[in-house]
């Protein structure tokens, strides 16, 4: 059985607790992984610390062998008894110079931090404790003069040896230093590669993980396809009901349609008719509207006449009051003419007795007879004035009597034109009678068609109905079709996934074999570099530069640690967007669960109507699949033809309600315009009886000849005929108000009358049924006019008022 590698725990840093605090607890938890780690990691360090003391230790006995050396050199020189006494005072200053070297030396040798070269120090103390024992020696011996000298250029000989072997080791530690370097640098390749390694069967690991899930995913997809697909054939099977319910359908709209066709004709027929009635109806109107021409002239005619006669009787009357004015006049001055002769008379007489008076007499007369000479004159030219004015009262008595008589003739013209507009009207009610058999006609048709229209509206709304649920069949169906598509592209996309992640393993692999290959390589370097250093003989300050390397070590671990921690808080982020990425699949899977178990009901009801024992259904849908496409082209077809027929039905129905409506406003307008000929007429007929009742212009006339004749003086008579026109005025005014009360009256009944028809007419009528508030609009509409008549009324009952009263002032002041 293989061994499964078990993924190392990662190190979680709280914000309240320290990076130390979380390694000492994660040593706690798991002290297993901290003892591999070590072994992993710190046996080999310390074999390479093993090899590295030994190799000291090494170095350390060879230099106190050569110490030994010295030493004895040093003990046969000091047994010469034949120095000379004066050269102590050199032998003074031998032994600093050895001290100044020998401190020198084990300056160089040991940095004296380190315990590891107590024996050179021993050494080195018992080579001073000699060399003073020397020096004592020497300084009582006077006879080593000669040997001392000796054993100076023998002592420098040593110096020089021993310099040149600091030297050496100076140049072996330079070698030691490069070489850790090295080392170092190698670890830390060492170190990133392991970590590349770890990373690379990580990913490893997640690339199988994500494999695992991709088969689970395509079995359940399968699963979800293999039961789409008993779904689709659920609905294909709803479907094939639903078209047999619309074939009948079909049917029954093809069988409305003719009779909407049906219906169309006779509704042409009642169009036609009602065209010729509305032509009949123009031809009427116009008629009237000629005589109504012709009695507006005749009445304009009458009223000028009326004032022409008026106003001739008033210049009549101030010219015979001028006649008579001139003849009282012209009497007076007969009078004075007859007084001015018996006068002249008179002076005559007195001629002959005053003949000196007769020069002043003379002239006095001539000027008498040029006045009289005047006022004869005058009174001709005054009584050809009164008889051209005779005359002109005689021309127009002439004239008023033709105009009398053509009145007269105008009145049998009127009375004619009255007898026309009779028959007329009798015509008019005959039309009325028929438009309104026609209107019975296109009532009954209405309430066919609007019966007709709810069976109509109730199959639509049958369509609509079925047309909703296969729409939300097919909608089901696309939306099914989709999610197979969408699943299957996903496979495909997993299946394409998983190639590239096998690819991508294959590369790890052959970059984990490269990585154990390169390592392999660093390790023989390493051994070799060792296998060099083993054989210098300069370790002696190693172990402080082992000291240095551990702790850069455990700088470069702090700082893996800060990475890894950085890597870890990442992969936690990762962590969670592939968990809320798993929770929107999950949502999602959910979904597709509930259609799923939906559809699982819907196909379990099916399947409860049919009988356990016939066939099994799961056998015959891959075969019913290959069927179900082109069941549904050719369903989706039929759906578009049903809705195309459907929408010309509307549309045809649409038509025939505008046109209906057109028809019912026609005859309403029809309606309206016989109404104002009725009115019209009613208002001519009170017309020409006002003026059958009013008195003639001839008797108003002679009453006022009779009444200056009768009246003595003449302001008497210009007094009368003013209040007479006035009180003839009121009458007209009274007679027209009183004609505008009635017609106001007979407005309101036949409003009434109207409105109660209308009331008839808008229960039978589609449009009105559709707007329920146009009776209530035509209701405010009709007192609305009564209102602004009855407001004309008055204001012309005002406007005779003031015409009255503007008349009486003006024949006062005249």
């Amino acid at each position: 059985m293989p061994t499964t590698k078990k993924k190392r725990p990662t190190v979680v840093v709280t914000p309240d607790e320290s990076d130390e605090a979380a390694m000492a607890r994660f040593a706690r938890e798991h002290p297993e992984y901290v003892q591999a780690e070590q072994e992993f990691y710190w046996k080999p360090r310390r074999r390479r610390r093993r090899s590295i003391l030994k190799n000291v230790d090494h170095v350390y006995k060879n230099v106190n062998q050569e110490f030994a050396k010295i030493v004895e050199q040093v003990m046969f020189r000091q047994k010469l008894s034949f120095m000379v006494a004066s050269q102590t005072q050199h032998l003074k200053y031998a032994p600093r110079l050895i001290k100044s070297v020998i401190k020198g030396i084990r300056s160089n040798i040991t940095d004296g931090d380190n315990g590891t070269t107590e024996p050179a120090r021993e050494l080195l103390e018992r080579l001073f404790a000699k060399t003073q024992s020397l020096d004592t020696g020497a300084s009582h011996d006077s006879e080593l003069s000669v040997s001392i000298e000796v054993l100076k250029s023998e002592f420098e000989g040593a110096l020089s040896i021993l310099r040149n072997k600091e030297r050496d080791l100076r140049s072996a530690e330079k070698r030691v230093s490069d070489d850790r370097i090295r080392l170092s640098k190698t670890k830390q390749d060492l170190d990133q590669r392991e970590e590349a390694i770890r990373k690379a069967y990580v990913r490893q690991q997640g690339i199988e993980k994500a494999l695992k899930k991709a088969s689970r995913d395509l079995a359940l997809r399968v699963k979800q396809i293999s039961n789409l697909k008993l779904q689709v054939e659920g609905q294909d099977r709803t479907i094939a009901s639903s078209q047999a319910l619309l074939s009948q359908k079909v049917i029954e709209v093809e069988n409305l349609k003719r009779d909407m066709f049906k219906k169309n004709e006779e509704a042409d027929l009642v169009r036609s008719e009602i065209r010729s009635k509305e032509q009949q109806l123009l031809t009427a109107n116009k008629a009237i509207a000629q005589q109504e021409a012709t009695v507006r002239e005749l009445q304009s005619e009458i009223k000028r006449k009326t004032i022409d006669i008026a106003r001739s009787n008033e210049s009549r009357k101030t010219n015979e009051e001028k006649l008579k004015v001139a003849e009282q006049e012209l009497e007076k001055q007969s009078l004075g003419w007859l007084a001015a002769q018996q006068e002249l008379k008179e002076l005559a007489q007195l001629a002959f007795k005053d003949t000196d008076d007769i020069k002043g007499i003379i002239t006095d007369f001539k000027r008498v007879r040029s006045l009289l000479d005047a006022v004869r004159c005058e009174l001709i030219s005054s009584k050809d004035a009164f008889a051209s004015s005779r005359r002109q009262i005689e021309d127009q008595a002439v004239q008023l009597q033709k105009q009398a008589l053509e009145l007269e003739d105008q009145q049998v013209l009127l009375m004619s034109y009255t007898h026309d507009l009779e028959a007329a009207q009798l015509e008019i009610q005959g039309k009325t009678q028929e438009l309104k058999y026609a209107q019975s006609r296109c009532h009954e048709l209405e309430s066919q068609l609007l019966q007709e229209m709810e069976k109509v509206e109730s199959l639509e709304t049958e369509l609509t109905k079925e047309r909703q649920s296969l729409d939300h069949r097919t909608e089901e169906v696309g939306f099914l079709q989709k999610e197979l598509v969408r699943k299957e592209n996903e496979c495909t996309k997993s299946q394409e996934l998983v190639k590239v992640k096998e690819f991508e393993l294959l590369e790890a692999r052959q970059e984990v074999q490269d990585m154990k290959l390169k390592v392999e390589s660093i390790q023989l370097a390493v051994q070799e570099k060792d296998s060099e250093l083993s054989d210098t003989q300069s370790r002696l300050t190693e172990v402080s530069s082992e000291i240095v390397e551990l702790q850069q070590l455990l700088n470069s671990k702090k700082d893996q640690l800060v990475q890894a921690r950085t890597e870890l808080h990442d992969k936690e982020q990762h962590i969670e967007t592939l968990e809320s990425e798993l929770d929107s699949i999950r949502f999602r899977c959910s979904q597709a669960e509930s259609m799923v178990q939906r559809m699982a009901e819907l196909t379990g009801d099916l399947a409860s109507s049919v009988k356990a024992g016939e066939m099994d259904i799961y056998t015959l849908l891959d075969d019913e699949i290959s069927s179900t496409g082109t069941a549904l082209e050719s369903n989706l077809h039929k759906h578009n033809q049903l809705e195309a027929d459907i929408e010309m039905l509307r549309e045809c129905l649409r038509h025939k309600d505008m046109d209906l409506r057109a028809a019912h406003e026609a005859l309403d307008a029809k309606d309206q315009e016989l109404k104002a000929v009725l009115k019209k007429w009613d208002v001519k007929e009170r017309e020409l009886r006002e003026l059958e009742e009013l008195p003639d212009p001839s008797a108003t006339n002679e009453l006022a000849v009779f009444s200056s004749e009768t009246t003595e003086d003449g302001i008497v008579g210009e007094m009368e005929l003013p209040e007479l026109q006035i009180e003839a005025a009121g009458v007209e005014a009274l007679a027209a108000t009183t004609a505008l009360r009635k017609l106001a009256d007979m407005t309101k009944d036949f409003f009434k009358h109207g409105k109660a028809d209308s009331g008839i007419d808008l229960v039978a009528s589609e449009s009105q049924k559709i707007s329920k508030c146009d009776p209530k609009m035509e209701v405010h509409k009709k007192t609305d006019v009564i209102l602004e008549a009855e407001k004309e009324i008055v204001r012309l009952f005002s406007l005779t008022k003031q015409i009255v009263t503007d008349d009486t002032i003006n024949n006062l002041e005249e």
